[in-house]
């Protein structure tokens, strides 16, 4: 049962075409300037309590309803419904980005508090009602909390995106195993309550924006056509890739109350978002591929659920992959809201991820006992990735970039290839400034004797028949 831990949040690229995504991305990951530390280090700051809240509310109200529940009934409410809904709060938090901008600090404070409100009657009451209600509302503020911490990273003045996305999550990680090291008493009942009030007052101090904000320039008709593609081909991608993954890495929630303590088993999932944070940043191709890669933990899991290995084992293999595909789908759509100057669709990726997760978890879940069915379902679903993968990878990486030539180099480029003298690569440069025969005699203190005699040896070198025919002659080099 992945999400219990994964919760809270969910968990992203760039690239309009291929010259376009080569340059940025290896601008930014070359790029490291001391003054792009500080705000890395709050935001992952941000997003490392934020997470850590939401992840706790979420493992208590799991614990609170298995008391109430079944297990598969656990599943499908905090991992399916729960998952939905995370969605639809992260969608409803773009909007706030898109037409109203300006309130997003309050309604991401409000939020702060309401989902403190939520988790406390969810985890408090003995009524299976009350307590999927509140979940509820708690999953949807939950959406709402991950899309503006996203929204920050779309937003951070540093390049480091990956690892301080990787180091907030990651970090929550750590800290929520630190606390379940203490006992189950922090996630059960007020103890978690507690928790969660001191990190709501930290997040709040934490969360000084400095109103800075990434503006780049509106993209050309072509740009807009090919940014839609990869948008509607990245969205694709993050669904089918998350259902997939969770086809194979959903496990029952009885593991839960047969004493497990998957916590433990949680930390390979720090270290895979760490290792994948550092990848993609030094290389969103690296990162990419890494992602893909890790899909192949799911067909492993399927298998070796018919083995005599334990819970704790699925859930640490599962974790290390899972790790790479929740930092992909989260820098996918960061990336490209960044580069566009569209921060609105910053937290789409975890948001349609999300989705996924959930439909993913519902068909485990519901065809748990039809086992042949559900591996000819993953592996048409695994087909269908693969394929997109492709498409997405064509997109974006299978272009070299074409590296801009300075006016320097395609002048000396032109003059040596068509084998011109110094005094020749003179009068050029002044025809290409439109001057006039006189006003390049009076420059270069020659006679326009002279000049004509330079100008008939250029026009023969290179084929043309007037100046006209030179200046577009040079030109197409360019």
């Amino acid at each position: 049962m992945r999400t219990v831990f994964a919760t809270g949040t969910s968990l992203h690229w760039v690239g309009l075409n291929k010259n376009f995504f080569s340059s940025s991305t290896t601008a930014s990951a070359e790029t490291t300037d001391n003054s792009e530390i500080v705000p890395s280090f709050r935001v992952c700051l941000v997003v490392l309590l934020s997470f850590l809240l939401t992840s706790c509310g979420h493992m208590s109200w799991t614990y609170h309803l298995l008391e109430q529940v079944s297990g598969q009934a656990t599943e499908l409410v905090t991992n399916s419904a729960g998952y939905a809904l995370q969605g639809v709060g992260m969608f409803l938090f773009s909007l706030v980005l898109r037409y109203r901008k300006e309130r997003r600090e309050a309604v991401f404070r409000i939020s702060l508090f309401a989902y403190t409100v939520c988790m406390a009657a969810a985890v408090i009451s003995s009524k299976a009602g009350i307590t999927i209600g509140f979940g509820m509302a708690m999953s949807l503020l939950c959406g709402i909390i991950a899309g503006y911490y996203l929204h920050l990273l779309a937003e951070m003045g540093g390049v480091h995106i990956g690892l301080t996305f990787g180091l907030g999550y990651g970090g929550a990680v750590i800290a929520g195993w630190l606390l379940s090291v203490f006992g189950e008493s922090l996630y059960y009942g007020r103890g978690v309550i507690l928790i969660a009030a001191v990190l709501v007052l930290l997040i709040v101090l934490a969360n000084r924006p400095d109103g800075s904000s990434v503006q780049n320039p509106p993209s050309g008709h072509e740009d807009r056509v090919e940014f839609k593609r990869l948008l509607l081909v990245s969205g694709a991608a993050v669904v089918l890739f998350s259902i997939f993954n969770n086809i194979g890495f959903v496990f029952s929630s009885d593991a839960l109350q047969n004493g497990i303590r998957p916590e433990y088993s949680r930390l390979l999932y720090a270290a895979g978002l760490i290792i994948a944070g550092v990848i993609s940043d030094k290389s969103r191709k690296k990162g990419t591929f890494f992602a893909f890669v890790s899909l192949t933990v799911p067909f492993a899991l399927i298998a070796l659920k018919s083995k005599p290995l334990s819970a704790v084992s699925l859930w640490a293999v599962g974790y290390l992959g899972f790790g790479a595909l929740s930092v992909f789908r989260v820098i996918q759509f960061l990336d490209l809201s960044k580069e566009k100057n569209m921060l609105w669709i910053s937290c789409l990726g975890l948001a349609v991820g999300r989705i996924g997760d959930s439909a993913g978890t519902a068909m485990c879940t519901t065809l748990s006992y039809h086992r042949t069915v559900l591996i000819v379902l993953a592996a048409v679903i695994f087909a269908v990735c693969v394929l997109l993968f492709v498409q997405l990878y064509e997109l974006q990486f299978s272009a070299e970039p074409v590296q801009a030539r300075s006016s320097t180099d395609i002048f000396e480029d032109f003059s040596t290839a068509y084998d011109l003298s110094a005094r020749e690569r003179e009068v050029l440069r002044l025809v290409l400034e439109d001057k006039t025969n006189k006003e390049i005699a009076g420059t270069i203190f020659v006679t326009e004797r002279t000049v004509k005699f330079h100008i008939t040896n250029l026009l023969k070198k290179t084929g043309c028949k007037d100046r006209g025919e030179l200046r577009r002659l040079y030109l197409s080099e360019r």
